[in-house]
């Protein structure tokens, strides 16, 4: 009978407890789009323009207050330049990315914060087409480099927010550096949704 009664009196403790290692910041979902400007200085040579439309996820979870990991996913797809494509078949040019980083922000009662992050990327490059800007014949490449990013939020409900942020990446194909002029890494300037699901 008095465990009963000890149950039934610790069952409260027991939920809240729950509640606050699951508070509303423990994991966040959220979706993006904005621009992005690749570095590569010969992109403009068989592309269009070096900056184009990027959409992507990103999903953020709590290690410690005020640090989360982050992981997010980019896309970046461009078609050879209108007088290329005349000449001969079209080119494409289709770029992936996975961001494994952390991000310092913490959010507390506050509607509006900043953040800001940092971490490794991930991109594999799929080019088709007869030429390739890189020389030679298009294939399938990969780089791999770093990334920082920063940004504004606004937690316009509980469970809700919308962000801009900008983030410069420096990624080099393999033997190759990831400075500027060779990185295909670049800027992207961007707005988005979270979603705190825990």
């Amino acid at each position: 009978m008095r465990g009963r009664w000890l149950l039934i009196l610790l069952a409260p403790v027991a939920v809240s407890a729950q509640v606050s290692l699951l508070s509303p910041e423990k994991l966040i979902v959220g979706g993006n789009v904005g621009v992005f400007r690749i570095s590569f200085d010969d992109f403009s040579r068989l592309y269009e323009h070096r900056s184009g439309l990027s959409y992507g996820g990103q999903v953020l979870f709590k290690v410690f207050s005020p640090y989360y990991f982050k992981g997010k996913l980019t896309s970046f797809e461009k078609d050879a330049a209108p007088q290329l494509q005349t000449a001969g078949p079209s080119g494409s040019w289709h770029q992936r990315g996975v961001n494994l980083g952390v991000r310092y922000v913490s959010y507390r009662e506050r509607r509006l914060i900043s953040y800001l992050g940092f971490g490794f990327v991930f991109i594999k490059i799929k080019e088709k087409g007869t030429t390739s800007v890189f020389g030679g014949v298009p294939k399938n490449r990969s780089a791999t480099g770093l990334y920082l990013d920063g940004g504004l939020e606004y937690r316009f409900i509980s469970r809700a927010s919308l962000f801009l942020e900008i983030e410069l990446s420096s990624a080099g194909l393999k033997g190759k550096s990831g400075f500027q002029g060779n990185s295909v890494g670049g800027m992207y300037l961007g707005v988005g949704m979270n979603v705190f699901v825990l």
